[in-house]
Order: C-alpha cells, then structure tokens, then sequence
C-alpha cells in the first residue's frame, strides 16, 4: 500500500495579501519566484504566502508555474474560473466525501479544517481565506457560513477611492494586522476645508502588492491633499492683517 502524500497546512494569510502579490507579477513576471520579492513583509508573513503559493501549484521548486503564469495575466473578475479550479484542486475535502458546500453549517466546515491537522486561531485564518478565495472565484456556498465582506475585484486600473465616516473605535495608525498580512501599511491622511468640513484618506493596502498604476494613484491623492494645505496655508497667511 503507497503511503499517502503529505499535503501541506492550507493557506491561512489574507486573501487579499496573495491575490495582490500576483496582480504585482502581472506585467513582469520575475524568473524566480523568492522571499526577495517580499522585502517589506515579516519573515512571519513571508512564510505564510511562500506556502500558499506552493499549497496551489504556483511554483516549480522557486520557478513560476504555468498556473502562476497565466493566472498573473488576468485581472479582476476574470481570474474567476482559474480561482475555482484552483479551489477545487487545493481543497479537495470541501469538493468530495460527501460534503455540501452549499448547506453544510459553519460547524462542519471548522471541522474539516481541523480534520487537516490546523487547530486553534487558525482553523479562523484558514476558514477566512478560503470564503474570500470562494467569494472571488463566484462559488455559491453555504448560507450558514460567517460571511466576507464584499469586496469588488481588483484591477490593475487602480484602486477606487471612497469616504467613510470615523469610525467609533481609533484604528492604529500604524503596525500589520497579524491576520491579513499587511506590512505596516495603515495609515489615515485628513485635511480641513477652506469653507468648512474635513475628508478623510484612509490606506489598509500592503504598498508592495500595489501595481505602478495603483501606487501612483495613491500617492496622487496624497500629495494632492498636500498641495491643497500648503495653499490654504499660504492664503491664510496672505489675508492674516499685520499688527
């Protein structure tokens, strides 16, 4: 009797954190595919996202795979069919013995996690990226799962900028949320209206997943807001009578 091959942990880093690292990969895909490329990451981090991308089948020893290759060419909605596949392959005791992934409670799902050898917090980690895996691959699943909050596609087109009212709790200005992988990268930016009123830039993205159109986007809007108080300034400063 052959021994049966030892998979490894499933991947329990954010989503978001891989799915950026492979939009960075689009437009020149590297020869090799190391920790070099995640310089601004935790060696934690680093790990966590050098193991999902050997769980799919993204690498040939540190050689991009054929599957990186072409995922890396699609953007957005459209990487929707090779996510699915990629699901049904990575996680083949969701999709066979008899386990409904449209009706099965949040309770059996845990358990087939833990049945994989993961315990404790991240059997949550694990179970929170394959749901934002299954969200962007449009796989219908269960209602009694705890759901993701809707995200839309990412695209290499920039990221869309929205305005959010403060909310209750003070988020920390800066440090990585251990759960999502980002590297530091929290931040807000808010500026006072000449004529009254404030808007506020809030940033939770990793910096170093961000595409060229992405990062200058942001950085756009940020030095914006600059230019916007260092003119009101000098208009202060103008209109302020001499004594």
């Amino acid at each position: 009797m052959e021994p049966k091959e030892k998979r490894t942990a499933p991947p329990y880093l954010s989503f978001t954190t891989l799915n950026g690292f492979i939009d960075g990969l689009g437009v020149h895909m590297p020869t090799r595919i190391d920790k070099s490329l995640m310089k601004s990451m935790s060696g934690a981090s680093q790990a966590a996202l050098v193991a999902a991308l050997d769980y799919f089948k993204l690498r040939d020893g540190e050689k991009p795979s054929n599957r990186l290759v072409e995922l890396a060419a699609l953007s957005g909605a459209d990487r929707a069919p090779m996510w699915k596949s990629l699901l049904a392959d990575g996680y083949p005791f969701l999709f066979s013995d008899g386990f409904n992934l449209k009706r099965a409670t949040q309770g059996e799902l845990d358990e087939k996690f833990r049945a994989e050898g993961v315990t404790g917090e991240t059997v949550r980690k694990c179970v929170a990226f394959f749901m934002a895996a299954a969200q962007a691959a449009g796989l219908e699943v269960s209602p009694h799962f705890r759901s993701v909050k809707s995200r839309a596609p990412r695209s290499r087109g920039g990221p869309s900028a929205s305005r959010s009212k403060k909310p209750k709790r003070e988020e920390k200005a800066t440090g990585a949320d251990p759960d999502n992988g980002l590297t530091g990268s929290k931040s807000a930016k808010t500026i006072k209206f000449a004529s009254g009123g404030t808007a506020e830039l809030r940033v939770d993205v990793d910096i170093v997943s961000l595409s060229r159109d992405d990062r200058q986007a942001l950085f756009g809007w940020i030095d914006a807001m600059d230019d916007y108080e260092k003119k009101r300034g000098s208009v202060a400063d103008a209109t302020t009578p001499a004594d």
